[in-house]
Parts: C-alpha cells; sequence; structure tokens
C-alpha cells in the first residue's frame, strides 16, 4: 500500500522529542462525574468511569476520590521533576483523563485512536498503583496519544488496518503478548520513550532511584533481544516508521554502553 509522503519524517521527530521530561473535599466516587474545573495542579480533565462484569451486583468497593486525584497529583509531580520537560508533551497530547475502576482490582492503562487526547488509567486506588507506576502511565498512555496524531497527519492507519484485516500479529519483547503490528509499532517508541524517561528520572533523583531503575529496566528488556526491524512480518512497512524504530535501536545500543 502506498503512504503518503510527507516532507518531513514525524516519526523521526517523535524519536527526538521523547528524549526526554483540589480544593474539593470529594468523599465517594461519583461514576460519570467530570472533574473539569482547574483547582488541581494537571493539566488535563480528570473524570470517572465504573465498570461492572455484572450489571446486578452492588459496587463493593468504597473509592476515596481525592486520594485517588492525590495520587495522580503525585506521579504527576515525579514526571515534572525530570529536567527535560516531558510534562510540556503531555499538555500538549493529553487533555483527558479517565479514572477506571472494575471488579478486578488491579491497575492498568489504554488509548484508543478514536479518542485522541483521551487516555485511562484503570484502579488508580490499587496498592499496585504507586505513584511511579502512574507516572510511567501518564507518559506511556502520552506517547500513544502523539502517535495517533501522527498517524492521523500521514494516513498511516490505513496501513495498520491492512495488517489487522491480515490477522497479522508480532510478539511483544516486552510483555510477551501477540499483539497487532499497529500497537508493536506503537510499543517501540512508548518503551523507547519511557527508558529515556527514567533514565533522566534516576539521574535526577537519589533519593528515589531504586524505584526508576525497576521501571527503566522493565522499558529496556524488549531492546535487548531480537532486532525490532526482524520481528515485522512479511509485509512492507512504510519507510518512515522503519527509519524510526532504526534510529530507536541504535540510540538504545549507545545509551545502554554509556
Amino acid at each position: 500500500m502506498e503512504m503518503p509522503q510527507l516532507e518531513e519524517n514525524l516519526y523521526l521527530k517523535l524519536v527526538n522529542e521523547i528524549q526526554w521530561k483540589n480544593e474539593h473535599p470529594l468523599a465517594q466516587l461519583v461514576m460519570g462525574g467530570c472533574l473539569k474545573n482547574k483547582k488541581y495542579p494537571l493539566p488535563f480533565n480528570i473524570e470517572f468511569r465504573h465498570v461492572q462484569s455484572d450489571p446486578r451486583t452492588e459496587w463493593s468497593i468504597p473509592i476515596n476520590v481525592q486520594a485517588c486525584i492525590d495520587k495522580i497529583i503525585h506521579g504527576y509531580g515525579i514526571i515534572e521533576s525530570v529536567p527535560k520537560r516531558i510534562d510540556r508533551v503531555i499538555e500538549t497530547f493529553l487533555t483527558t483523563l479517565i479514572l477506571e475502576f472494575d471488579d478486578s482490582d488491579c491497575p492498568g492503562s489504554y488509548s484508543q485512536p478514536d479518542l485522541i487526547g483521551t487516555s485511562t488509567i484503570m484502579n488508580v486506588h490499587s496498592s499496585e498503583a504507586t505513584p511511579w507506576y502512574l507516572a510511567d502511565a501518564l507518559v506511556h498512555e502520552t506517547i500513544h496519544c502523539y502517535l495517533f496524531t501522527i498517524e492521523q497527519a500521514t494516513g498511516d492507519s490505513l496501513y495498520y488496518k491492512k495488517t489487522k484485516d491480515l490477522g497479522l500479529t508480532i510478539q511483544s519483547p516486552w510483555t510477551g503478548r501477540d499483539i497487532e503490528v499497529h500497537f508493536f509499532v506503537h510499543a517501540c517508541f512508548v518503551w523507547f520513550g519511557l527508558f529515556h524517561f527514567w533514565d533522566q528520572y534516576v539521574k535526577f533523583n537519589a533519593q528515589n532511584r531504586k524505584e526508576g531503575v525497576v521501571f527503566q529496566q522493565r522499558a529496556l528488556k524488549g531492546f535487548t533481544s531480537t532486532p525490532l526491524t526482524q520481528l515485522f512480518p512479511d509485509i512492507e512497512v512504510p519507510p518512515t516508521v522503519r527509519d524510526a524504530i532504526q534510529s530507536i535501536e541504535d540510540n538504545i545500543q549507545l545509551s545502554a554502553l554509556s
């Protein structure tokens, strides 16, 4: 499939950029509510969503809204502590953060191409959702939003639709799961950005260095096995994407040696 050619490789631009950086006493979660005031130090709106596996059951997990917002603020403060200003990128590409709660009590996060600028973090109240976990999730999902914006500008989303229709998947070297080609491409950029974010954090935050190293090594994991460009199935990859992923691998090799 022939891809539209732009004068500038926006993916390479992204590679360069991601080498980084409430006064209301709400006691109970109000599902479907939206905090759109700017009285808390975050550059995005916060919305709430409750998902139940069985709608007939009562919601049994008490959620302290202010505590959840405080954890997000703490996580965002970790991002702001990094000298290279990834917080500026978050201000640009993340407009709404949905805090989703379900019966599993397990944290997670995701973004969708049909809702560019909106990301979801699940079960912020969980003890596993530490401020460092939330900082990682915010950076992770912002890069997804950035990529969705690029795909919209380049038309490369048509390519990913073709790979999905063909049922093509790649085993993620980070999680071991089989994922669509589209999400594998995203993963290359996301984990690259996370590696550099935590690399900066570790260098400038001696007090909590240990927490940063854990996330840094998790991001590095997928770059230490088979070269990423060799993992693509037998299908043409947009040259702008392939060149950018090769640039990522070259950069990681230099960073790992330094």
